[in-house]
């Protein structure tokens, strides 16, 4: 997986958009302690994890470049997910972007598309899910 996860002998630079510390990871077992998408990302070492906790510090994240893909939380406050994708599409049309959200609607599934989201994860989501689903839009980049 390392090698797939690195391009350019650099770790990925994935920046998260994510205010709280959310159970967004499912568990493996009932034990298991859920954790938010922050930490799945921070606590695996083929990723340099930035982290904005609301839709202007992602923007300007974004604006100064060096970012291989984004994971968005529709709820990113203080203008929401959707609209903060859509700014962010003005600033950078082909980045990579993971939008993700607890509520699962055909709205939400239509204005993601309408706004370009590479794709659409519903929380909690399997780490082998987001993973894969990462290692996907980052091959098609």
């Amino acid at each position: 997986m390392v090698a797939m996860m690195q391009h350019d002998d650099k770790l990925v630079r994935v920046l998260v958009g994510e205010q709280r510390e959310a159970e967004d990871i499912a568990p493996r077992t009932v034990d298991e302690r859920r954790r938010s998408l922050r930490v799945a990302f921070e606590q695996d070492d083929e990723f340099d994890t930035i982290v904005a906790e609301d839709g202007p510090q992602l923007l300007r994240i974004v604006e100064h470049g060096g970012i291989d893909l984004v994971v968005l939380d529709v709820e990113l406050a203080p203008m929401g997910g959707l609209r903060t994708l859509r700014i962010l599409r003005d600033i950078d049309q082909w980045l990579p972007v993971l939008l993700t959200s607890r509520a699962w609607t055909r709205h939400l599934l239509s204005e993601a598309l309408h706004f370009e989201a590479s794709s659409v994860l519903r929380l909690p989501v399997e780490l082998d899910v987001l993973f894969d689903t990462v290692r996907r839009l980052l091959m098609e980049r």
